[in-house]
């Protein structure tokens, strides 16, 4: 898994603070399990999750189960959402800094602020 890495403390606190939110119960050491697939050429930014023992990333159907926001440390909000697959196994880490400029870090979850989540439950006849 060439472009592959472990994840930074900062990710390992930000899944488990929107896993708590959304009460996904996570394993004790989950994060040593599993590894980051970056999807952008910058340090911080969207991750694929994948555990350590797969071949790679497959793309697949995946759900948001919590999110929240942050200011950058140049006062530009960063939306922040945790995908499952199918299998409510972790799937995704979404960071988007809304000007598409790039994150320059990611603070304290002391400092997130929430995004209410709009669950589609389909049309109605």
């Amino acid at each position: 898994m060439g472009n592959s890495r472990n994840l930074t403390s900062e990710e390992i606190a930000l899944i488990e603070f929107l896993a708590m939110k959304s009460k996904i119960q996570l394993d004790k050491n989950w994060a040593d399990r599993t590894l980051a697939i970056p999807f952008t050429q910058y340090p911080i930014g969207s991750i694929g999750l994948i555990n350590k023992k797969s071949k790679g990333f497959i793309h697949e159907r995946s759900r948001v189960i919590s999110s929240c926001k942050f200011l950058d440390t140049d006062n530009v909000d960063v939306c922040v959402y945790l995908l499952v697959d199918s299998e409510n196994v972790l799937y995704e880490l979404d960071l988007w800094k809304v000007d598409n400029s790039e994150i320059q870090h990611i603070p304290s979850v002391d400092s997130m602020d929430d995004i209410p989540l709009i669950i589609n439950k389909g049309l109605r006849k």
